[in-house]
């Protein structure tokens, strides 16, 4: 028998077999609940639907007929208490298998599920109860999320119900696992008035807000069907398959890969629930459960990739893709070299399915492509006035519809006329999305149109930069942004992780920089580089450039230059300012602070003129120190200094400061007949070396003067 999915859709093929086009063919009243779940229930009762994990590692499985009734029980309850056509239900259920019923059973309904994290906050419900006007709730009983719900209560007047699941009972809530079991197994398809029809809304999703506000993205009944290529022709999901795609049930990134297209496919989701990304964790539960297809955020596989891949057996995968954001290519290329597989990367929106992808039995991956358009799609590459741009040039991702919407776009931002028609005018809707096109017909993402940095009359993708920084074994992951700069205009800017192992440094700083400048174009490397824990992200992982723009906005420009820095020899009056500085570096190289004893041996050394120091100054901010010990001669070399240590505050490395401090100190040294400074520090002889130490004395290090 045909999987069930082609009885909706013809399909063309090229002779490699890569699908190059499709057609839909859909019933006016087409219903996933009831033409797709039901239907699979009936020809494989018995066939596995679903494999869920809790956190505790707690294994059930559900079959299709497991489901098929589980929706009708939960579409029973919930018309019980009122819930109609129409409505609009808010889902907050992690990975909790009870999801998958559920939002089935709205499907059936014709109700509109909201699906949303179990991050948000009691200010966030309350926008989205009002924006969405949600009349129910169905929530987790982990963490305090239903207390922020209860809280959110007094300023959302429309919502009526709220339903808890893995939740002791709580007052004003319905306990769902313990009523829906008494429910009738079967729900009969809706009639007349009631009955939900292809067009309608059936899915809303809040956008993840990389550079503003969320906002509500529509979708129709038909948006279950247009991920038929998702989950058949790019994650090449197949009966007798396990797929794994890592995401929280809240976000679009779960129907695309653990639901609509897999099912469709008729394979077998598998579903793990746990509390806290563990790259190890995930890669044992792939080994011990055979996935055979897998999906992730690029994010996910830059972590994956700090493993030892020799420590599992992956042999079961035969397929990877990724999507949620660009793919850098050193993060493809290292995993193809761990498992023999490339990953095929996709794009597409909230607002969209699969847009742009690499499809099953593509002849080849064009490295740091994101692919070509999907057959589903008619796409444009336009500048700001909308013109087509031609193959090399950068231009603004567009979706023609003049000849009608594809299956699975949006139907427009929900009781928001106005943004909808900015975006999607005289038949055209604007991705707000950048790339440029190959001879070939590839797209290379470029990023937001606000992400696009202007520097010097160029104009810098930061994709592109942020791909160069991730070949460096230091980087784990990385933003690069534009910063004002008087000069420039802007200036670029890298905000980086580090990988396990690294430590911040200005040496390590310096070293990034001569990197990229290896790799790019000259005025393309970032002038200003920030080591920070983590970055910015939204609520599904997405980094969010925009607040590190905020950030850096709120900063006065010269907190972000170098070139305002001032250089001066410290007076020994002035010795007491320099202290919190001496202990911090102390601190910052694991070394205990100097005591009271020690401080007082160093505050004579300074005043008798056998310890020298210089600071760097920025707005009068003492923004590092360089010590120097006795000048003195030996029998091979006369007027010798010892260099001690080179401190400068973390948030000031990566400007150049540390370069032009270290001249400063020998040039000053020179002026005093110092023919040569040695360093007997071997923890930092790359840093030395990078700053103008150029010469090797046995086991030192020193700049001699020219």
């Amino acid at each position: 028998m045909e999987p069930i999915y082609k009885q909706f859709i013809s399909e063309t093929f090229n002779q490699n077999g890569k699908l190059v086009g499709i057609d839909f063919n859909y019933p006016e009243n087409y219903n996933f609940g009831f033409d797709v779940v039901d239907v699979l229930a009936e020809r494989y009762p018995d066939q596995k639907a679903m494999i869920w994990l809790s956190r505790e590692k707690q294994e059930k499985i559900f079959t299709f007929s497991d489901i098929s009734e589980e929706s009708a029980r939960a579409a029973n309850l919930f018309k019980k208490h009122g819930i109609k056509k129409g409505d609009v239900v808010m889902l907050i259920l992690k990975r909790h298998h009870q999801f998958w019923p559920i939002i089935v059973a709205l499907h059936k309904l014709g109700a509109i599920t909201v699906p949303a994290t179990f991050l948000l906050t009691e200010k966030d419900l309350v926008y989205r109860f009002n924006a969405a006007g949600v009349k129910a709730i169905v929530c987790t009983g982990d963490g305090d999320v239903a207390g922020a719900v209860d809280a959110a209560l007094p300023g959302s007047p429309t919502l009526e119900l709220r339903f808890s699941v893995n939740s002791p009972s709580r007052d004003g809530w319905i306990d769902y696992d313990l009523a829906v079991r008494d429910e009738d197994s079967v729900f009969p398809r809706p009639s007349g008035i009631e009955e939900p029809k292809a067009d309608e809304i059936m899915l809303m999703y809040f956008t993840s807000g990389t550079t503003g506000p969320p906002r509500i993205a529509a979708h129709s009944h038909t948006y279950a069907l247009g991920h038929i290529i998702t989950g058949v022709h790019w994650h090449n999901c197949r009966r007798g398959g396990l797929h794994l795609t890592i995401s929280d049930t809240g976000w679009g990134k779960s129907v695309w890969g653990k639901l609509y297209g897999q099912w469709m496919a008729e394979t077998c989701v598998f579903t793990y629930d746990f509390d806290k990304f563990e790259a190890k964790d995930i890669l044992r539960v792939m080994q011990d459960y055979k996935v055979t297809t897998f999906c992730a955020p690029p994010t996910i596989y830059r972590f994956i990739i700090q493993e030892d891949f020799t420590e599992y057996d992956l042999s079961s995968l035969e397929y990877l893709t990724t999507a949620g954001e660009a793919l850098n290519p050193e993060v493809f290329k290292r995993v193809k070299q761990a498992t023999g597989i490339e990953i095929m990367e996709g794009f597409g929106q909230t607002e969209t399915t699969l847009t742009i992808c690499n499809l099953h039995n593509s002849k080849s991956v064009t490295l740091g492509s994101m692919g070509k358009p999907s057959p589903q799609y008619k796409l444009l590459l336009v500048d700001s006035e909308g013109n087509r741009v031609e193959p090399g040039v950068i231009g603004e991702i567009a979706i023609d519809t003049r000849e009608g919407a594809p299956v699975g776009m949006f139907l427009g931002y929900y009781r928001d006329r106005e943004l909808t028609e900015r975006v999607w005018h005289n038949g055209i809707y604007h991705t707000g999305d950048m790339a440029w096109a190959d001879e070939n017909g590839n797209y290379w993402f470029v990023g937001r149109t606000d992400d696009l940095i202007k520097s010097s009359g160029y104009r810098i993708s930061p994709f592109e930069i942020e791909s160069v920084l991730m070949e460096h074994h230091a980087v784990m992951e990385c933003a690069v942004t534009g910063v004002p700069d008087e000069l420039r205009g802007q200036a670029v800017k890298a905000t980086i992780t580090l990988a396990p192992g690294f430590t911040a440094t200005d040496a390590l700083a310096d070293e990034i920089q001569s990197f990229v400048k290896k790799l790019t174009a000259p005025y393309k490397y970032p002038r200003i580089i920030e080591f920070v824990d983590e970055l910015p992200k939204t609520f599904n992982g997405k980094i969010r450039r925009v607040d590190i723009r905020s950030s850096d906005a709120q900063t006065p420009p010269a907190a972000l230059r170098s070139d305002d820095v001032m250089f001066e020899e410290l007076d020994y009056k002035d010795f007491n300012a320099v202290l919190p500085l001496i202990q911090l570096f102390k601190r910052s190289v694991n070394e205990n602070e100097l005591g009271k004893t020690q401080l007082s041996a160093l505050s004579n050394a300074v005043s008798s003129g056998n310890i020298e120091f210089f600071i760097a100054k920025q707005e009068e901010e003492i923004i590092g120190i360089c010590s120097v010990s006795l000048v003195f001669s030996t029998y091979t070399c006369s007027d010798v200094a010892i260099f001690d240590d080179l401190f400068v505050l973390e948030n000031r490395r990566g400007r150049g400061i540390s370069r032009k401090f270290i001249n400063y100190v020998f040039e000053k040294l020179k002026e005093r007949g110092v023919s040569s400074v040695w360093s007997c520090s071997k923890n930092n002889s790359e840093q030395l070396k990078s700053l103008g130490f150029n010469l090797m004395l046995g086991d030192l290090l020193a700049w001699k003067a020219k």
